[in-house]
């Protein structure tokens, strides 16, 4: 028992030490350093999938190899690469920049399932809507504001 208060007091007090608070992690520091700083190490917070990018593109993948899949160990062999080479950059990027968002929206301190976060996150966006009305009347314009959210036709 005794040991056990010593062992945690002396971890606490040398984790509190500045030599030992500003040592990033080992895989960090390989990764920074190696590259000469040109990649950098970014850790997402544990259980919210919805911050990282990777769980969008995995997922784009899997709907892919599921529609196109004969359901065999063959047919998956050859369709998982496919699937995985379908997914375009626009995707990719795409799912980077929502993941980026709802990170935005994490510092704002909207809560996640909120009614506000709903809103901001939602794919269904007034774009769509105005241009299934425009091309039911028959109206068509050709130019548009891109706004960082949302594309605004004019």
């Amino acid at each position: 028992m005794i040991d056990t208060i010593l062992d945690c007091c002396a971890r606490r007090l040398l984790s509190l030490q500045p030599d030992f608070m500003a040592q990033v992690c080992e895989i960090q520091e390989i990764i920074e350093t190696a590259s000469g700083n040109l990649h950098r190490a970014v850790f997402y917070p544990k259980f919210h999938c919805e911050l990282n990018h990777i769980e969008y593109f995995w997922c784009h993948s899997k709907r892919h190899a599921r529609e196109n899949c004969d359901y065999t160990i063959e047919g998956l062999r050859e369709n998982v690469p496919a699937a995985l080479a379908h997914i375009s950059n626009d995707t990719i990027l795409a799912c980077f920049n929502s993941c980026m968002r709802k990170m935005e929206l994490y510092r704002q301190g909207v809560a996640y399932g909120s009614g506000e976060w709903k809103k901001l996150t939602s794919h269904q966006k007034p774009y769509l809507i105005l241009y299934m009305i425009s091309e039911s009347l028959g109206v068509y314009r050709t130019s548009c504001i891109i706004t960082v959210d949302v594309w605004w036709c004019t």
